[in-house]
């Protein structure tokens, strides 16, 4: 025996999950058609107000006067151009033979600051060599020619070439206190990877 259902009358009512889906595939159907449209729309360039009338070149200047013509130059003395190249005193901006001048002398300043870029260049390569003994002679040397150590160089060095004969704590030490204090040091990056490392 075969029996017969009815249909309920429920199953063709949507149920709240069954709306949901539906409400959000409408929107996003709505928002796919808007997407497309505007993407494939015409867009219009809007015309200009008025046409802007074409502008006529402005008349050139008057060239300017010619300069009064020279007869004759001066002619520089002899001496006061001697003079010049010979004295270490600021030119003289009226006199025609101010050009003859170096732009500035090489002073005993300058030659102390040669010697001693020189010399911070011979240590840093006993320093790249590994030549310990080299690098302490050129310390030594340079501690009695600028005792001033501006630079704070001095110190560097030392520690570098104690951590370069032998690592000991002690040695460890300073440099960490060199690298954590000398923090402007060229030195620092040195000490680094000599002893820290």
């Amino acid at each position: 025996m075969v029996r017969k259902t009815e249909p309920s009358t429920t199953a063709s009512e949507p149920t709240a999950s069954s709306r949901l889906t539906l409400v959000m595939r409408a929107g996003l159907a709505l928002l796919l058609g808007f997407a497309l449209w505007w993407s494939f729309r015409e867009t219009r360039v809007p015309e200009p107000a008025a046409p802007v009338p074409a502008l006529e070149p402005a008349p050139s200047p008057s060239p300017p006067p010619a300069p009064p013509a020279v007869t004759s130059l001066p002619v520089p003395s002899p001496a006061r151009s001697v003079a010049h190249v010979t004295a270490n005193e600021d030119p003289d901006l009226d006199d025609p033979d101010a050009e003859f001048r170096r732009p500035h002398s090489i002073t005993p300043a300058h030659e102390r600051i040669f010697k001693e870029n020189n010399m911070i260049g011979a240590m840093n390569a006993a320093m790249d060599l590994g030549n310990v003994e080299e690098l302490r002679r050129l310390n030594r040397e340079y501690r009695q020619q600028y005792p001033e150590d501006s630079h704070l160089m001095q110190e560097g060095y030392d520690i570098i070439a104690d951590c370069m004969e032998r690592r000991t704590a002690a040695n460890r030490i300073a440099a960490e206190r060199f690298y954590d204090t000398q923090i402007a040091s060229m030195l620092r990056r040195y000490v680094r990877i000599h002893c820290l490392q």
